[in-house]
């Protein structure tokens, strides 16, 4: 998908992505973070232009501003992301004096989820609705509206660099559900300091994009929060399947056309192309849960055991 295209680095490390930064020494290396046994950076580069990369990262350390975003690879963005962030980036850490703080993270607010499996809870109307229709208006898959102040979820998750900042500008590496909880508000920010402009050392969410992620609920999920696996017994112990009095959330089932029609404005997924990825989810559902399993608690991924037990359940069924 990407062999040619010289801006899209491939890298070969087990190093989680989440706010590599500018590091203190300027270092190239240190930046893509090299493991200490591997001599040459090239090695590890298995598609793209590395040069390109570190003569803009190089200009970036000498005042420019960096920003590093995470989107896994089953994840996506709304089509305006770049350009919001781009603009408040400009806004905010361009021409900033304050360099030891020029730093600020943005999260998106909402984010809608692509299930294969029905993750709605199981009341009378929606059950006479999936009979009545034979099941086959969900071919593509279920779509939910979400959003949760307290975490910031890591498809969109950013940081950004002014001049002089670097990764330890910020302090310790925050878990993603930890920097609500631990990073200033950048509202409360441009409140006490009286400022429009150059409000940095602070947390900004993405109001203006909603929803501002989409992500897939299936069992690529290295943390597995929230994926169903079509097992009745199991799924009905798991998320929203127990909100039957959750009046929203119900509502949401019976706005799926509206959801979808976001769904292609605003990421241009259709629902076709849903289709065809939910059945080769399906097709291969036991050996991606086998690949999961595989991945699970090594370096830089989750090690979750109620992950691994949902995990293994799906991909050795029979063993069980």
């Amino acid at each position: 998908l990407i062999e040619g295209k010289n801006n899209f680095l491939l890298i070969g490390s087990n190093h989680n992505p989440e706010g590599f930064g500018r590091s203190d020494n300027g270092s190239f290396d240190q930046f893509l973070r090299i493991e200490s046994n591997v001599t040459d950076s090239r090695g590890i580069v298995w598609s793209g232009n590395a040069t390109m990369l570190e003569e803009a990262y190089n200009k970036s350390a000498g005042g420019g501003i960096l920003l590093e975003t995470r989107l896994d690879g089953d994840d996506g963005l709304h089509r305006d992301f770049i350009k919001t962030l781009q603009k408040d980036a400009k806004k905010h850490l361009a021409n900033q004096n304050d360099e030891a703080n020029a730093w600020r993270v943005w999260c998106v607010h909402s984010n809608i989820e692509w299930h294969p499996f029905n993750p709605y809870p199981e009341t009378p109307e929606i059950l006479a609705s999936i009979e009545q229709n034979h099941g086959a208006v969900f071919d593509a898959g279920f779509l939910v509206l979400f959003s949760d102040n307290g975490i910031c979820v890591t498809p969109g998750l950013t940081f950004g660099y002014g001049n002089g900042a670097s990764r330890s500008s910020i302090g310790d590496r925050l878990r993603h559900d930890q920097i609500m909880k631990e990073m200033r508000s950048c509202d409360e920010v441009a409140i006490e300091s009286k400022k429009n402009n150059g409000v940095v050392g602070c947390r900004k969410r993405l109001t203006s994009l909603v929803p501002g992620a989409v992500r897939t609920r299936t069992t690529t999920s290295a943390g597995m929060n929230n994926v169903f696996t079509g097992d009745n017994n199991t799924d009905k112990t798991i998320g929203l399947k127990k909100y039957t009095s959750n009046k929203k959330l119900i509502k949401q089932f019976f706005e799926q056309d509206k959801m979808w029609k976001g769904l292609s404005l605003y990421f241009s997924i259709s629902k076709n192309s849903a289709n065809d990825a939910r059945w080769s989810i399906l097709d291969r559902l036991q050996e991606i849960a086998a690949d999961n399993l595989r991945g699970q608690c090594t370096p830089g991924h989750s090690c979750k055991q109620g992950a691994q037990a949902l995990l293994e359940k799906m991909a050795y069924p029979l063993s069980l």
